[in-house]
This record gives structure tokens, sequence and C-alpha cells, in this order.
């Protein structure tokens, strides 16, 4: 068996998929350490998992997080610290660390989150393969879907709009070199030639998405070492949460579920939200995070329940739709649970879920400034009781409950640390892989 180095953006969208691969990749017999901020340890030892040091300063991840509770806009990119640059703060410090946890333990692969920009680096100072998992929402570049990034609806082929893709790319293509001079100033150093586009770049030797080709938007080509491995979630990941009134849930009526995430700066949302569900027939659970204040809503109708954080995945099947942010792994988890959504973006590649579900039709998308009470209601009301929103969400469960994406993901790490180059998917192998095609590799 193999000894694999698996490291993580410290955010909870980022560390808990990480956890489920990692506990999979135990199972299968592999020796594991997991390299995150000291913020993330006590959760990973509670999940069974080795925790190593990644030196973010006192402070760093508070400061960091703030950026990205901010609505991301295009004059956000002009600022000294656009919501996206928490993902390149100290990135000098998180590469010799990271090449001096490779060389303490003498991985024979690297596992990144493709968001923690070290990976790859310090992968390559030390001469490692090294596997991507892309934690957010997929950012292939290709001719065949939106410009990512900008928060651009998808069109079917011969869609006119298609043709003004190429020119809303430029400004991300503005966006992508602003972070590659960091990026090379870090590779100039350890003599690492220069590359172009490193904050969407994924591994070639592995690139593991958590997605089904059901979901994603239909493209004619997807590079071969990238593979779609369907959800990654657990329920043992270690968290902590309120305890839970599951009785209130059992008088009949539907219920919503409302959540920002961990991150996003929900407050306007939830209080309309909570304005939305006066007086209506179904019910609804708002979670809104650990620094969120439950006396502030003190005024709730009796139909709605105000919690800080709430187990999700074990809620998620006993509600009937949710209203989320677009955080991938609260999408992910909706659908494979079959349920239609409502999708707010804030930053980051929330706007990108909210195409996606757009285009699948299994939701509704609405921008910050246009959840109104009187429109989320309207919005709430029409994803329960038009049954398109559900048949779609049904569709992806399908095609999700058909993928193990912690164990799918397992076993083609292992099968990269066996082999030690490119894993690529053959022609009888369909972009959409599971368990059992990886030994078809």
């Amino acid at each position: 068996m193999a000894k694999i180095l698996l490291s993580v953006l410290p955010a909870s969208g980022h560390v808990n998929p990480m956890i489920a691969i990692a506990q999979a990749l135990q199972r299968e017999g592999h020796q594991i350490q997991i390299a995150t901020d000291v913020s993330y340890h006590p959760q990973l030892q509670r999940a069974g998992l080795t925790p190593l040091i990644m030196p973010y300063p006192e402070g760093a991840i508070a400061q960091a997080l703030e950026y990205l509770r901010r609505p991301a806009g295009w004059l956000s990119q002009v600022k000294r610290h656009p919501p996206q640059s928490y993902f390149f703060m100290h990135l000098a410090e998180l590469v010799a660390a990271l090449v001096k946890h490779i060389e303490t333990f003498q991985p024979d692969i690297l596992l990144t989150d493709l968001n923690l920009y070290a990976g790859p680096i310090a992968a390559e100072v030390c001469r490692l393969p090294y596997a991507s998992y892309c934690a957010i929402v997929n950012t292939l570049v290709s001719p065949d879907a939106p410009p990512y990034g900008m928060g651009i609806d998808w069109y079917p082929e011969n869609d006119v709009r298609r043709w003004l893709w190429p020119f809303y790319g430029l400004g991300m293509k503005a966006v992508l070199a602003r972070y590659d001079r960091i990026v090379n100033r870090v590779r100039k150093h350890y003599g690492l030639p220069l590359v172009h586009g490193a904050m969407l770049a994924h591994s070639p030797y592995l690139a593991l998405i958590p997605t089904t080709d059901v979901y994603e938007y239909p493209r004619r080509a997807v590079p071969p070492q990238m593979m779609y491995i369907g959800p990654v979630t657990t329920s043992e990941r270690g968290e902590v949460h309120d305890d839970f009134d599951w009785a209130w849930l059992d008088d009949g009526r539907p219920t919503v579920y409302v959540s920002m995430g961990t991150i996003v700066d929900g407050k306007d949302i939830f209080r309309n939200a909570l304005e939305a569900a006066r007086a209506a027939d179904w019910k609804m659970v708002m979670a809104i995070g650990w620094e969120g204040d439950v006396q502030k809503y003190a005024d709730a109708p009796p139909n709605v329940l105000v919690r800080n954080f709430v187990p999700q995945l074990a809620l998620l099947g006993k509600v009937q739709a949710v209203v989320s942010h677009g955080g991938n792994n609260t999408v992910t988890e909706t659908l494979l649970r079959g349920l239609p959504l409502i999708v707010i973006p804030n930053s980051a590649d929330q706007p990108e879920s909210a195409g996606r579900v757009k285009a699948s039709g299994a939701g509704i998308r609405m921008r910050p400034r246009e959840a109104t009470p009187r429109r989320l209601r309207h919005a709430i009301e029409a994803i329960l009781n038009e049954p398109s929103y559900r048949a779609a969400a049904h569709r992806i469960q399908a095609s999700y409950q058909g993928c193990d994406g912690p164990l799918t993901a397992a076993r083609l790490v292992g099968l990269l640390a066996e082999r030690r180059r490119p894993i690529c998917r053959t022609e009888e192998v369909s972009v959409t892989i599971r368990v059992e095609d990886v030994a078809r590799l």
C-alpha cells in the first residue's frame, strides 16, 4: 500500500470532502497524512485522520474569509485584496511547509485541493506525481461552456448569445494574469517554468471532479485525465452541530431548508427568507452559521426554526426544498437527495453553481438584490409545487446514486500511486467514472 499526503485549503467546503476521500484511502489500506491549518485539526482527529500543520499566521484565515463574505463583482477586482486573493495569501510560506512535509513523510504521491496553489508547486519541486481534487464547480475552460467565473448563463448550441462568451471571457483572462504573477514569483524562486491560468488549472496526472455528466455542462471534449466521480461526502466527518428538534418537522407540512454556508454573510437573505415564510403553509429551517446570533431572530413566526448549525446531511432527508448560496457541497448534497433548490450566489464559484442548477432545470437562480421577501416566497412556492424542478433534480439524483465518489477517488489515487504516471480514460470509459471502471484504465 502507498503513503499519500493530502493538502487542503482551510475551509469547510474543502475540508469535508477531502475527509471523505482520506477515510476511503485509509480503508483501502493506504497510509494517510493531511496538511491544513490547525483550526481544522480537531475535526480531522475526530474523523480518525492524522493532521499536519500548514503555517497560516494567526488571524489570517478569519481575515481571508472576510474577503469572501463580501459580494463579488467586477469592481472588487481593482481592490488590493479581491475575494479570491484568499487562495494566494502566504503562498511562499505554504509551499515551503508542504515541501518540508513531503521530505519528512516521503509520500508516493500528493493529493491536493485544486485551490491550494502551494500543492502543485511543492509537488513539482519534489518531483512528485500529484492528483487534484476540485472542491468547487468544475473550472475547466472550454469553448462550449460559459467563461468560468463570470456568472454567465449556459445556452444551448446555436443560440446566438453563445457568440458573446469569448468577449465575456476577456475579463477572466485579466484576473488569471493577476494571480499568475503571484504563482510565478514562487515558481521562479524554485527554478520551475512559468505557467498560465494557474488559478483554474487541474493536475496533468489525475483531476477529480465531484459531479456527473448529467449535471455538468455538456462538453465536446474533456481532458483524458479528468474524471467525474460523483458526489464526495460522508456523514462521519467530525463536525459538531446543535441539538436538533426532529419532532418539529413531523406535522405533514413541507419544509424548506435555508443555508448560506459557513462563509457568506447571509443576514439580509435570512431576514428576507423569514419574512417570506410568515403565514405560509410550509415550514422553514434556517441555519445561520456559528457567527450568527439566534436571538436576533426572536421574532420568527412559529413555522420558522432558527439554529446556528444543523446536521445538514440528515436534515436533507426530511425537507422538500433548499435555499442556498450555491456552495458546491450544499448543492451536491441537495441534489443527491433529489431536492429542487433556489441558489442565491454571493462570490467565488457560487455563480457557477447557480448557472448549472438553472441549466439543469433543477432550480431557480436569484441574484442577492432580487431575493426580496415577495420574490423569495414566489420562488419557494414554485420549486415546491411545480413538478418540473423536482423531476430535473431526480434525474441528477439518479446519476449520483450510481457513483461512490469517495471510493472511486481512493481507487484512482491508489492507481496513480502505483503507476506514478498520468491516469487517463480509455475510449470505452465514460467521463463519469464509477468504481468498477477504475480496473479498465
